[in-house]
């Protein structure tokens, strides 16, 4: 019984984001298909010429539930999920039955997909749907792959329940998987990853921390005493290098210079949002996806 119960509590956060995830996309369809009720005919703006569709098992999607998401650069959009992956075609849905427990999509410029899963390590498939394999014969110390993130000079990130790996310059120098070896993250689940312009890759742990990469090394590692709150998502400033959203357990956020004293930080309340599992800027306007529902702050906040 005490078994039973340390493995609910372990999946308790994995399966609290994915209950946030499919809450996330519930909550857009349904403020998309009411938004008309709130426009400013006056002044149109983001609530304006938006159209939503709700795809479900009836409309030919193999399953309900979707983890990521993903466009190539062809056109077809894929969905991931437990109960493996899908690619749409605009018009009809077809499973693939080369991988399952999908949670991580990358979609790579050249027209391929990188494909991290619950239990699988991780898959390269090419544009002819031809698959490669990542287990624990490349390297992998786990095969629950989180997220995967270009750095944007040619490198590729690759984040696990635990420790994070790499592929250096992999379109030049090969697909060779290195650690990136520090005592700090070597066991660490690490939830997230998300890189600036600059090439910085930013990281959260299950336990609230956040660090930065750069050149293959942590740069900095900020445990959740050191940023005054446990952290569970980052968003880069790119309009302001170095400043960085931080995503709390509670109903605000935190914004400053990544890496500096929990004081200097400027503290954002979301009101009725709390435990931010995603923020993302999207044309000036920073999206919260969090446990209790989505919002978006704008130029104004």
């Amino acid at each position: 019984m005490t078994g039973r119960l340390d493995n609910i509590r372990r999946k308790g956060p994995e399966i609290r984001r994915a209950a946030a995830c499919l809450l996330f996309c519930a909550l857009f369809m349904l403020f998309c298909a009411f938004a008309s009720y709130a426009r400013d005919w006056e002044n149109p703006g983001f609530e304006t010429g938006h159209i939503s569709t709700m795809y479900t098992i009836r409309d030919g999607m193999p399953y309900s539930e979707v983890n990521t998401t993903a466009q190539t650069e062809d056109g077809f959009m894929y969905f991931g999920g437990y109960g493996g992956l899908v690619q749409y075609d605009g018009k009809s849905f077809h499973k693939f039955s080369e991988v399952t427990s999908v949670v991580s999509l990358y979609a790579d410029p050249d027209g391929s997909l990188w494909i991290g899963t619950n239990d699988m390590g991780f898959a390269h498939m090419t544009p002819q749907a031809e698959f490669t394999y990542y287990g624990k014969e490349a390297g992998l110390r786990t095969l629950s792959v989180r997220s995967i993130m270009p750095d944007g000079k040619g490198n590729l990130y690759f984040a696990t329940t635990s420790g994070l790996f790499y592929m250096k310059n992999y379109k030049e120098e090969g697909d060779t998987l290195i650690p990136l070896d520090d005592s700090r993250l070597n066991d660490k689940y690490i939830y997230s990853l998300i890189a600036d312009r600059k090439g910085t890759i930013y990281g959260v742990t299950e336990d609230g921390s956040v660090f930065s990469i750069k050149d293959f090394k942590v740069d900095q590692y900020r445990i959740p005493a050191e940023t005054g709150a446990a952290v569970t998502c980052v968003c880069p400033d790119n309009t302001n290098s170095g400043k960085v959203y931080l995503g709390t357990e509670g109903e605000y956020l935190l914004y400053g210079t990544f890496g500096g004293a929990p004081e200097s930080y400027t503290r954002i309340e979301t009101p009725d949002l709390s435990s931010a599992n995603m923020l993302k800027l999207i044309d000036g306007k920073l999206w919260i996806c969090a446990n209790s529902g989505i919002g978006y702050m704008d130029g104004d906040d």
